[in-house]
């Protein structure tokens, strides 16, 4: 009864004690240096106009040396974009890590991520306020948003409330437009003969920050793993009844690595990879007949169920729904034009890939856009559109299939999960060695954990410049310098063994359960690591 009187679960409470192996790097940050590289920074001529003074910004490298403390620092952080597992165990690593250089250093939390700096909303934060988050999900310690810095006047508000509050540097906890962000404000500040150091760290749970440099991003084994149960659920309650074909959407507009993270872990009978599909050039009738025809090849092998894994950005990398989306994108950043008009001005192809789609899809990809004008396609049930146009082949094709389609879209149930061990020591690590940047005054760097794959005493804290990692593209109208999004490579090991095993698990129920995440227990059971890093390391 008396735990019932917490407000804390028990399982919340063993969590908060936990303490990550990578701490132990807390015993030899103090006599961590940087060696610039003696190569000289060489960047693209767009970049170099617009980030000319981060262009400039060396490669280093790490070594050891003998141990020095630094001044008592002011240190701000900001979690920004969706939120991610892991996160605030960088802010506990960044606090525990400025601590091993000077105990009196301090650390302000921006409030709502980049809203809060632009705001000037704050908070202090000590151990009394930040361990209460030790190893659990969520950015409630800080909230976060997702405003783009973009204008002159909210990075000169920024300047100044860096000023105001004295502060020694910042670390924005990010994804590839946060990062962008910390890239600009980096420049920013350069510009402005500020030295004050911005830096960043790689968090999203698309797992498309990703990179010569980032191995995996932040959070993005947590909530695979989380999908991957889920998923696992379904094949068991597929087989068990046998009656069902489950069309299951994931996370990913830009890539389609937790698709693929989730079909090496559960093995379903279809998994789709955009890139893969982007290669074959497959129409969306093609894409749907085949899916047709390997479920009828399943139901007259007495197999008449299925679970099969989209990715959320699909229907930009299937040939004629690229085009149609293309052209409405290019239509509409010029004009806003009534139904009938717009449909004029499509070409032929792709008024006809249009006028195929059920009439909620259609009215979706008209509708869903963001504040450019481009087609949102995390708003698009492409699972609802598959499973409508599947069945329509398969009724075509053989008549007498009783085809139970079920479409679900596994989504932000994941991004506030509680951070798998893996997840856990990767963000403390993160947060330790982004200590020892801005102690260093290094501005406009990425950190990276790298060995990722092996055990945790083999990890290697490093760092690489943002614009090595961006690269100019359109917004609107406008040319703008942004941190590149990471897509599966053909030839990528992962997707080459998925892809082996496709008839395999198509034809045969070779599922597997990975069950939930485990924190307490044997070592190969609490420690795993994602499979996609496995194969690819």
């Amino acid at each position: 009864m008396e735990l019932l009187s917490l407000n804390k679960s028990y399982f919340e409470i063993q969590r908060l004690r936990y303490r990550p192996d990578t701490l132990a790097f807390l015993d030899t940050i103090k006599s961590q240096h940087f060696q610039d590289s003696t190569t000289p920074p060489s960047c693209s001529q767009e970049l170099q106009e617009s980030l000319p003074n981060l262009c400039r910004i060396p490669d280093v490298s790490i070594f050891k040396g003998e141990a020095t403390s630094s001044p008592p620092l002011k240190i701000g952080v900001l979690l920004s974009g969706g939120h991610a597992p892991g996160g605030h165990n960088v802010v506990i690593g960044l606090f525990d890590g400025l601590r091993a250089f000077n105990p009196k250093s301090r650390l302000f939390g921006f409030i709502k991520g980049p809203l809060g700096l632009i705001r000037g909303l704050y908070k202090d934060l000590d151990i009394s306020k930040i361990y209460d988050y030790y190893n659990l999900g969520g950015f409630d310690m800080l909230s976060s948003s997702r405003e783009q810095i973009t204008t002159k006047e909210q990075k000169s508000t920024i300047l100044a409330t860096v000023k105001k509050l004295k502060l020694d540097g910042l670390l924005i906890i990010g994804g590839n437009h946060s990062n962008t962000n910390t890239a600009m404000l980096a420049e920013y500040f350069l510009e402005h003969n500020c030295s004050i150091p911005v830096i960043g760290v790689p968090k999203t749970i698309d797992g498309d920050l990703k990179n010569h440099w980032i191995e995996t991003s932040l959070g993005f084994h947590t909530s695979c793993r989380i999908y991957s149960e889920m998923i696992g659920n379904l094949m068991k309650d597929t087989l068990s009844i046998k009656k069902y074909h489950h069309f299951v959407r994931l996370m990913g507009q830009r890539a389609s690595y937790t698709t693929l993270e989730c079909g090496l872990q559960t093995q379903p009978n279809i998994t789709l990879i955009s890139e893969h599909i982007a290669i074959r050039k497959l129409s969306l009738k093609q894409l749907c007949k085949h899916i047709a025809l390997s479920l009828i090849s399943r139901y007259r092998s007495g197999k008449n169920y299925s679970t099969m894994l989209i990715p959320e950005g699909l229907i930009k990398h299937i040939s004629d729904t690229r085009k149609l989306i293309h052209e409405l994108n290019l239509l509409l950043l010029k004009q806003k034009l009534p139904l009938e008009k717009l449909l004029e001005k499509l070409s032929p192809e792709a008024l006809k890939t249009f006028r195929s789609l059920p009439p909620e899809i259609a009215q979706q990809i008209l509708t869903a856009r963001d504040s450019y004008g481009n087609i949102l396609v995390s708003k698009i049930s492409t699972e609802e559109l598959l499973a409508t146009l599947v069945k329509k082949e398969i009724h075509k094709i053989d008549p007498q299939m009783d085809f139970s389609p079920v479409a679900h879209f596994f989504g932000y149930e994941s991004r506030a999960g509680f951070p798998s061990n893996f997840d856990c020591n990767y963000g403390i690590a993160l947060g330790i060695f982004s200590a020892l940047f801005l102690v260093r005054k290094k501005t406009g760097y990425m950190v990276t954990i790298n060995n990722l794959a092996k055990p945790y005493k083999e990890w290697k804290g490093g760092g690489a410049p943002l614009y090595k990692m961006m690269h100019v593209e359109a917004l609107g109208k406008t040319l703008t310098p942004k941190i590149k999004t990471d897509s599966v490579h053909p030839h990528s090991p992962a997707l080459q063994y998925l892809l082996k095993q496709g008839e395999e698990c198509l034809l045969n129920d070779s599922y597997r359960f990975p069950g939930p995440l485990q924190y307490f227990g044997e070592k190969e059971l609490i420690d795993q690591r994602p499979l996609t890093l496995l194969w690819e390391s």
